[in-house]
């Protein structure tokens, strides 16, 4: 999958406020710490890698990025979970589905990410789309505008899983209280 950069800010512009509903503090973007990269696949298996903000404790059942036992599950592994992550989730998943199996062109898929350092790709918007669209069956054609740049949690709360999980529950539970503070007070203040 290869890439060309756009303006952080033309990012901002078109996704800000588009309805995402994940964590993410908009004013910790800034150049150059933070780029886009916005990257074109026709590929199912992409699309199947492509992480949700849906985890799953070790024996499967719904977890959250707050848990350090947890794991993000990408779309192909929610695809084949049964009623995930739950019943309203699931029935939405199918109705979208539904409506993509009637389509007659291929699927298009918008969908804003964040690009790990590791390279993996979080879906912030889109990920029952991408689950329906992954399901469905049908011919697809992703445009995926991933901001890449610090694994930094107060900035996303999922990159917690990236940059902390193997340390203590001490300093897990540190990191989940600054993180949840800080977005606390973005949410009084919107």
């Amino acid at each position: 999958m290869g890439g060309t950069l756009i303006k952080l800010t033309d990012f901002i512009t078109v996704f800000r406020d588009s309805g995402i509903r994940s964590w993410f503090d908009w004013g910790r973007l800034q150049p150059p710490e933070f780029t886009v990269v916005e990257c074109f696949s026709k590929s199912k298996a992409v699309l199947g890698k492509l992480e949700t903000v849906w985890y799953v404790w070790p024996d499967g059942s719904l977890g959250d990025w707050r848990n350090q036992g947890n794991r993000r599950v990408n779309v192909e592994e929610a695809a084949q979970l049964n009623r995930f992550p739950n019943d309203k989730s699931y029935d939405y998943i199918r109705h979208l589905m539904a409506q993509m199996q009637d389509a007659s062109a291929p699927l298009m898929l918008v969908l804003p990410c964040y690009r790990t350092r590791g390279g993996k790709l979080l879906i912030l918007d889109g990920n029952h789309r991408a689950i329906a669209a992954f399901k469905s069956g049908k011919d697809i054609r992703l445009l995926i505008f991933a901001v890449a740049g610090l694994d930094n949690p107060l900035v996303l709360p999922d990159l917690l899983h990236e940059t902390n999980s193997d340390s203590s529950p001490e300093a897990w539970a540190a990191w989940r209280a600054e993180i949840e503070h800080n977005f606390e007070g973005k949410r009084r203040h919107a």
